[in-house]
């Protein structure tokens, strides 16, 4: 938490859920967060470009300086900077976590 107390409400806080995932279904173009399969929130503003059969890039609307990499072959996500959405220009960077594929 952050500026908290017993009488001062906090700013924000977080919660780290072990079983919390991204899905993006390419069929309706939707992605949604979820946490124990269930969904929290759908997520409109987000952008999706497929390079190939088995590369997608992923943007949040509010994303100047990054975007994410996601190749479905290899389960790998990337986060590419300094480069442009949609193309394959910029600077990869592999993110940690596990990634499933479902069909």
């Amino acid at each position: 938490m952050a500026g908290s107390s017993l009488i001062t409400p906090p700013a924000r806080f977080s919660l780290k859920l072990a079983n919390t995932r991204l899905r993006f279904e390419p069929a309706t173009k939707k992605f949604a967060l979820l946490a124990y399969d269930k969904p929290i929130f759908h997520l409109p503003f987000w952008w999706v470009c497929k390079l190939e059969s088995h590369l997608y890039q992923i943007r949040y609307v509010l994303w100047q300086d990054f975007f994410w990499q996601v190749d479905i072959f290899k389960k790998e996500v990337e986060k590419i900077s300094g480069g442009k959405f949609c193309s394959t220009e910029g600077s990869a960077t592999k993110l940690p976590g596990q990634m499933t594929v479902e069909k």
